[in-house]
């Protein structure tokens, strides 16, 4: 946020406007009201229910009246998930909200009384007093299909990371009761490797069931050509495994726990993307991403999803703010350090914008000549591979804007090679 943005944003708190600090918590909220005259009204704590969000209104209406305003904004902390039921009773009511940034209030309790203590009461006094000063940011409440695309990809990042853990688990058990198994199956997540893990779990297991026999199941069961000198290969390093013996049974039972586990995984993975499959074209954005080579379905739910539409935003630079993918600078005197992303941002989209740079950055793609001149200029690829993303935003935001599929010959915006 620069002194331009803080600016724009104090002019545009009216003289009738009385403005609303909310701190945020599981139960129980606290508001405070500052007039225009910079008064503040008593705190008010309200319950995080209807009859609570009810009084909050009534609490609005009544210094309203006081400080002689017809208008009020509201905003608070979006941190957690504690804030979204009361931002979005509020919007229906018609009510204008704003966030401030947590790390800002934190750093703010000091300058207030010269005292690092925090209350909640306190808390709703800094925000009403940041947001009166203009230090607030826009707050975008993704709506219809993308709020169905932020709930659909979240969950599905949730299930990616449990589904690395119990991976993780998964090979840490194979590790000490059949090592030699990835000499034969290099992939244990494979559809093959986890169907034998989960009938046969340990070596003893495979040396159960002749080589044909077992061929003729897998090829049933994973539908796919199977030689059967590689279930020898594997039955013969299940004869001279070095696997460990002790609790071998409870070793055993875990990897069977993990093997399973990790299929669960797989399967709801597999019903999100087949409703994400449908549900994508359907926001009128996706075709314009989806026109970029190496854009696929579900980096563009990831970006729709978080930002609640290209749209929405008046500039591509409020999109990389929201990704933490703006740029800093640290000057003092003569000292001036690199340029930096802050990273204050939503973490999701941030890393699907950094994926989607590493492919298009690929020789042939939208991005290769572009990597190329910034490697030339900055001599550090990671922070190239960063620019590129920072190019992509730029160039998705353009496409929707204009409402037109990329082509390779578009002369889109200009080039960025200062910095990262």
């Amino acid at each position: 946020m620069n002194w331009k943005t803080v600016a724009q944003n104090r002019a545009a708190i009216k003289p009738n406007m009385v403005v609303v600090g909310i701190d945020i918590a599981k139960k129980w909220h606290y508001a405070r009201i500052q007039y225009p005259d910079r008064q503040f009204a008593p705190a008010l704590r309200f319950y995080n229910d209807a009859d609570g969000f009810a009084r909050l209104v009534a609490y609005i209406r009544h210094h309203q009246e006081l400080a002689a305003c017809d208008d009020a904004v509201i905003g608070f902390e979006s941190t957690g998930h504690y804030w979204m039921n009361l931002a979005h009773w509020l919007t229906s009511q018609g009510f204008k909200l704003v966030q401030v940034n947590p790390l800002h209030v934190k750093r703010s309790r000091d300058m207030l009384d010269n005292n690092p203590s925090g209350s909640d009461p306190k808390s709703a006094l800094i925000i009403a007093s940041m947001i009166a000063e203009g230090k607030y940011l826009k707050l975008t409440l993704p709506r219809g299909i993308y709020a169905e695309l932020r709930e659909l990809t979240t969950r599905r990042s949730r299930l990616m990371h449990e589904r690395t853990q119990k991976l993780n688990l998964l090979q840490a058990a194979l590790d000490r009761l059949f090592p030699e198994f990835t000499d034969v199956f290099k992939d244990p997540k494979g559809k093959t490797a986890l169907y034998l893990l989960e009938h046969y779990p340990a070596p003893e297991d495979l040396l159960l069931i002749e080589a044909l026999e077992l061929t003729r199941q897998l090829r049933a069961q994973c539908q796919k050509s199977l030689s059967m000198k590689k279930i020898e290969r594997l039955q013969a390093k299940a004869r001279v495994t070095v696997g460990i013996q002790e609790a071998r049974h409870l070793i055993r039972d875990g990897l069977l726990d993990a093997v399973r586990a990790v299929k669960s995984l797989q399967d709801q993975v597999r019903v999100l993307e087949a409703r994400l499959q449908e549900l994508v074209p359907e926001a009128d954005e996706s075709k314009y991403l989806l026109s970029v080579k190496g854009i696929g379905l579900i980096t563009a739910a990831v970006i729709l999803g978080e930002t609640g539409g290209l749209a929405s935003y008046s500039h591509a630079q409020e999109v990389l703010k929201m990704a933490g993918l703006n740029l800093y600078v640290v000057k003092s005197g003569q000292y001036e350090g690199e340029h930096r992303i802050s990273k204050r941002g939503r973490p999701q989209l941030r890393k699907t914008l950094y994926m989607a740079a590493l492919r298009l950055i690929q020789k042939g793609m939208a991005l290769h000549e572009f990597y190329d001149r910034v490697v030339v200029h900055q001599k550090r690829k990671k922070k190239a591979v960063v620019a590129a993303a920072c190019r992509l935003v730029r160039i998705l935001y353009a496409l929707v804007r204009d409402r037109r599929h990329y082509s390779e010959h578009w002369s889109g915006p200009k080039p960025q090679v200062s910095g990262a």
